[in-house]
């Protein structure tokens, strides 16, 4: 999930800035919303957790799961 992507390629900067790749750069970070770019991190740190979680919890369910059988709980070993 992309957080923060520049266009780095002449293109997207030969016109006003020539060969000056850096000063193009330094002007982008200059007005990038750094709160919002904030929010968007935070969200998917957010979701990545959840998704390690849910998954951990899932192999747990599934390991146990597996060994659950008809027999009462004083049989199972």
């Amino acid at each position: 999930m992309p957080i923060l992507v520049i266009d780095g390629w002449e293109h997207a900067y030969d016109l006003k800035y020539k060969n000056k790749r850096g000063d193009f750069v330094d002007t982008v970070l200059d007005i990038i919303n750094w709160d919002n770019i904030a929010e968007q991190y935070n969200g998917a740190i957010i979701l990545l957790l959840e998704n390690l979680t849910f998954k951990k919890a899932l192999k747990v369910w599934v390991k146990v799961a597996s060994t659950v059988s008809e027999d009462p709980p004083d049989k199972l070993q």
